[in-house]
C-alpha cells in the first residue's frame, strides 16, 4: 500500500509489498500475506473461520465423542499454554501496570472476535477478580445449538485460569457462567487462588472415564462368566450320581476333623497372643514416665514403678489392698472422682482432672489424674488410674499469672499509649491510654489495621516502602528510635504524636510495641516559646531603628511645611519682601506652583512624612513595656464597644462596609472581669476585625460573617475570646508566619506586617495571656485569646 491511514485505534501500516496488508486495531497487528494466502495475528500464523458452522460442525462431534467435561478441560489446558507470554505484554507493554495491561491486551485480541473485556472485580491482596466477555466468539457460535450440547466457553476459561495465575502468583482457577442471551451473550468468569489445576482435573475425569469402561466391561465378563457356570451346572446335575453322596459324606467327615483341628490351633494361638500382650502390657506400664495403678472397687491392687517413686511407697504393703481415699487430702477430691467416674462410664469417656494427693510421707504436691474404667457397666468393679506430677507446671502458671497481672498494671496506669501490633499490622493490644489519645475502646481497636485506623493519607507511600523490609526483617528506620508524626483521632481531630517503635521476633513473624506520647501541647508550647523569642529580639531592633529615624524624619516633614509656607503665603512679610528685591510677585509663584502641582507634591511628603511616623509609633509601643494603668473590663463589654466603633469608623467605612458583615455573638453568662488596658485589648481586637473583613472583600465571600464567643468554661482562671470569620483562610506556611513582625500577605503600601504581631506582643507580654490561630485554606480564620481573669 503507498500510505498510511489513521484512525482512532486503527491504523494500516504502508508495505514495501503490494500483495501484503499490514493492520494495527487496538495494538494488534494483523498481516495478510495475499501472494502466499497467509494471515498472521499477533505474528502467529493464523486463519479465519466460520464459528458457526464451521467450528460448530468441527468440534460438536468431538464434543460428543469424548464428553463434555474432558472436551472442555483439553480445550482450556491447551489455551492456558503460552499464558506467560501474554501476561509479560500486559505488564511490560500494553500497560503501567496488571489490571490497564489486561484491559488493553482484552482491547488487542477484540479485534479478532474474542469479544469485549470488562474486569469490574479485581483484588491482588485477596486474590480474586471478576471478568466479563460481551459477544464472545464461543457463546455466539452455541447460540444455536440445544442446551445439552453447549460446552461452554473453555478457551476462555483456560486462557484467563493461565494469566491470573502468573498475574498472582500463584495457582488459581475461573468459574464460568455462560449467558446465551439472543441480544446480549456474555461469558461472566470469577477467578480464585485455589489447588485445583487444569492438568489434574483432566487425570480425574480420565480415571473416572476409564473406571466406568472397566466396570462396563467387568459386567460383561461377569454376565458371561455367569452364563458359563449355569451351564456347566447343568452339565454336572445330569452325571451326578450316587459317588456325589459318597464324596459330600467324606467331605462332611474332613470338614469336621478340620474345623476342630482349626479351633485347637486357635486356642493355642490365642493363649500365645495373650502372654505376649500381658508380657508387653507388663513392660509398656512399667517403663511409663506417668504413675499407672489398678483399682478394683477403689482398692489398690497394682501400681507400676513411677507411681510407687511418686507416693514414695517402698513395697507393696504400703499400697497394696488398701482404699484410694489415702491418695487424696481432701475428702471433696475423693468424692469428686467417684461420682465423675460413673458419669463418664455412661458417656462412654475416660474423666480427667486436678487434685492435691499425699504421699507416703505426708508431703503433698498437685497430680493430674485420669481414670477410665474396664467395664462401663460396673465402672467402679475395675478402673486403671494415670497420675503425673504437676507441681512445677501450677508453678509456672502461677509465675506467669503474676507476672501477667503486673505488666497489666503496668501498662494500664501508663500515661502512654501502648500498642502492639502483629506482622500484617493487626492491633493485638491497646492499653487505656490510647483509648485516651485517639478516642477508640479496646473492642474498636483490637483487630483494626493500625496504618488503616491512625495515620494520615501522606504518610502511606513511606509507610509501604518500610512494611515489606519490616516484615521479612524486623527492620525499619523507625525501629528503636522516637520520631514525631501526625495522627487522626476518632473524632477526626489531628494530632502530634512522639511514637517509639521496637520489633519482636515471634513464630508467627515480627511484630511490634509502640509507646505513643501526645505532644500536640507540647509542640503549640514549643511554637509560642520561639515566637515571644522572636518577638523580645525584634523589640529591641524596632526601639533602636524608632529612635533613628525620628531625627531625620521629623526634619523632613518640618522643612516640608516651611517649604509650604513660604510658596503659599502672599501676606507673609518675609515673602513679599524677598519677591520685592527680586521684582517678581507672590501671586504669580503660588500660580506657577499651582500649574507645576507643587503644592500637591510638599502635600504627599508631608502625608508619606505623617505614615512614617504612625509606623515608628507602632515600633516603639511595641518595644516599650507600657505603663498604662490596668483595670477591670467585663469582655464581653469591650467587644461591643469595639463593634461600635469598627461600625462607625471612617477608615472602616472608607475600604469596607463593615455593616454588611453579619456578626453572631455566642457570649456565656455571667462572665468574669479581666484585669487589663482596655485600650490595648480593643486594640487587638480591632486589628483582627480589620485583617478579617478585608480578607474576606479580597476574595469576595458571600454572606461574610464574625462569630464572636466568649466563654470560661473548662478554666475558670482564663476567659476565652474567639473571632472566627467565613474567609479564604490561610495555609500553614502562613499560620506559622501570621505574628512575626513585618510579614504581611496584603500588597505593598497597604499593610505594615506590625498590626497582629503588635496584638500578640499586647496580649502575651503585657497581660500574660496566650494568642494563636487556627486556619485552612478555604475554611476560615479562627483567632483565639485566652486572657487571665480578674484577681
Amino acid at each position: 500500500m503507498a500510505k498510511e491511514e489513521q484512525r482512532s485505534n486503527f491504523v494500516i501500516e504502508p508495505s514495501q509489498y503490494d500483495d501484503r496488508i499490514d493492520v494495527e486495531l487496538k495494538n494488534a497487528s494483523i498481516v495478510w500475506d495475499l501472494e502466499n494466502g497467509n494471515l498472521s495475528f499477533f505474528g502467529i500464523d493464523s486463519a479465519l473461520f466460520w464459528t458457526d458452522p464451521s467450528l460448530v460442525r468441527m468440534l460438536l462431534p468431538l464434543a460428543k465423542e469424548i464428553g463434555p467435561d474432558l472436551f472442555q478441560l483439553l480445550i482450556a489446558y491447551s489455551s492456558s499454554l503460552g499464558t506467560y507470554e501474554d501476561y509479560h505484554a500486559m505488564v511490560s507493554t500494553l500497560g503501567e501496570n496488571f489490571e490497564t495491561g489486561f484491559l488493553a491486551w482484552g482491547e488487542a485480541v477484540s479485534t479478532a472476535g474474542w469479544g469485549v473485556f470488562e474486569m469490574p472485580e479485581f483484588n491482588a491482596e485477596a486474590q480474586k477478580a471478576t471478568v466479563i466477555i460481551h459477544n464472545s466468539w464461543e457463546i455466539s457460535m452455541q447460540r444455536n445449538l440445544p442446551a445439552e450440547e453447549r460446552w461452554g466457553c473453555p478457551f476462555l476459561q483456560g486462557k484467563i485460569i493461565g494469566i491470573f495465575s502468573h498475574a498472582f502468583n500463584t495457582r488459581c482457577w475461573a468459574d464460568v457462567f455462560c449467558h446465551y442471551d439472543q441480544d446480549n451473550p456474555y461469558v461472566e468468569l470469577k477467578i480464585f487462588s485455589s489447588k485445583k489445576t487444569i492438568e489434574d482435573e483432566i487425570k480425574k475425569i480420565r480415571y473416572l472415564q476409564m473406571a466406568k469402561r472397566e466396570q462396563v466391561l467387568a459386567k460383561k465378563v461377569e454376565d458371561r462368566t455367569a452364563k458359563l457356570r449355569q451351564a456347566q451346572q447343568q452339565i454336572e446335575e445330569y452325571s451326578k450320581t450316587l459317588e456325589q453322596k459318597v464324596a459330600q459324606r467324606t467331605s462332611e467327615l474332613l470338614n469336621t476333623n478340620r474345623q476342630l483341628q482349626t479351633e485347637i490351633n486357635i486356642r493355642r494361638q490365642t493363649e500365645n497372643a495373650l502372654q505376649r500382650s500381658y508380657d508387653t502390657l507388663n513392660h509398656t506400664l512399667a517403663a511409663s514416665p506417668i504413675g499407672i495403678i489398678l483399682v478394683e472397687n477403689r482398692i489398690l491392687k497394682w501400681a507400676n514403678d513411677e507411681f510407687k517413686s511418686l507416693f514414695r511407697f517402698e513395697s507393696k504393703k504400703d499400697y497394696q489392698n488398701k482404699s484410694t481415699r489415702q491418695l487424696y487430702v481432701n475428702e471433696e477430691d475423693y468424692l469428686y472422682f467417684g461420682r465423675m467416674l460413673y458419669d463418664g462410664a455412661r458417656a462412654g469417656e475416660p474423666i480427667e482432672g486436678e487434685a492435691t494427693v499425699r504421699r507416703k510421707d505426708g508431703s503433698t504436691f498437685f497430680a493430674y489424674i485420669k481414670i477410665s474404667s474396664i467395664d462401663p457397666s460396673d465402672p467402679m468393679q475395675r478402673a486403671v488410674f494415670s497420675v503425673s506430677d504437676i507441681t512445677l507446671r501450677k508453678q509456672a502458671e502461677q509465675t506467669l499469672l503474676n507476672t501477667t497481672k503486673r505488666l497489666q498494671s503496668i501498662t494500664d496506669s501508663s500515661r502512654d499509649a501502648i500498642i502492639v501490633i502483629d506482622s500484617q499490622e493487626k492491633i493485638l493490644f491497646w492499653n487505656p491510654a490510647a483509648k485516651q489519645i485517639f478516642g477508640y475502646t479496646h473492642q474498636e481497636a483490637i483487630g483494626r489495621n493500625l496504618h488503616q485506623l491512625l495515620m494520615l493519607q501522606h504518610y502511606s507511600r513511606t509507610h509501604n516502602n518500610a512494611s515489606g523490609i519490616f516484615q521479612q526483617i524486623g527492620q525499619g528506620n523507625a525501629i528503636n528510635k522516637t520520631i514525631e508524626l501526625e495522627a487522626i483521632r476518632k473524632d477526626g481531630e489531628k494530632i502530634v504524636i512522639g511514637l517509639s517503635l521496637s520489633a519482636i521476633d515471634s513464630q508467627d513473624g515480627w511484630s511490634a510495641v509502640g509507646i505513643v506520647r501526645d505532644i500536640t501541647e507540647q509542640k503549640k508550647t514549643h511554637e509560642m516559646l520561639i515566637q515571644s523569642e522572636k518577638m523580645l529580639s525584634v523589640g529591641g531592633l524596632a526601639a533602636g531603628m524608632a529612635h533613628e529615624i525620628n531625627n531625620p524624619l521629623a526634619g523632613m516633614m518640618q522643612s516640608a511645611n516651611v517649604i509650604r509656607s513660604r510658596l503659599r503665603d502672599i501676606d507673609m512679610p518675609a515673602n513679599l519682601r524677598v519677591a520685592e528685591e527680586l521684582g517678581i510677585f507672590m501671586e504669580d509663584i503660588t500660580a506657577f506652583m499651582e500649574k507645576r502641582n507643587i503644592f500637591r507634591m510638599i502635600d504627599a511628603i508631608h502625608e508619606s512624612g505623617a505614615r512614617a511616623a504612625e509606623i515608628v509609633n507602632s515600633m516603639l509601643s511595641f518595644a516599650r513595656k507600657s505603663d498604662t494603668t490596668v483595670s477591670s473590663f467585663y469582655p464581653d463589654k469591650l467587644m461591643d464597644e469595639i463593634l461600635e466603633l469598627a461600625a462607625t469608623s471612617y477608615d472602616f467605612k472608607k475600604q469596607y462596609d463593615f455593616k454588611s458583615i453579619e456578626i453572631v455573638k455566642e457570649y456565656a453568662v455571667n462572665l468574669p472581669m479581666i484585669a487589663c488596658e482596655g485600650a490595648k485589648i480593643q486594640q487587638v481586637l480591632l486589628n483582627i476585625f480589620r485583617n478579617g473583613a478585608q480578607a474576606m472583600q479580597a476574595a469576595k465571600t458571600q454572606s461574610p460573617r464574625f462569630i464572636l464567643r466568649i466563654f470560661s468554661e473548662g478554666e475558670p482562671e482564663m476567659v476565652h475570646i474567639e473571632i472566627e470569620d467565613n474567609g479564604p483562610g490561610m495555609d500553614e506556611q502562613t499560620r506559622l508566619k501570621v505574628f512575626e513582625p513585618f510579614f504581611t500577605t496584603k500588597p505593598v503600601g497597604i499593610g505594615t506586617g506590625l498590626g497582629l504581631s503588635i496584638s500578640y506582643f499586647i496580649i502575651t507580654e503585657n497581660h500574660k495571656g496566650t494568642m494563636d490561630v487556627v486556619s485552612e485554606p478555604g475554611r476560615g480564620t479562627n483567632f483565639i485569646i485566652r486572657l487571665p481573669v480578674e484577681r
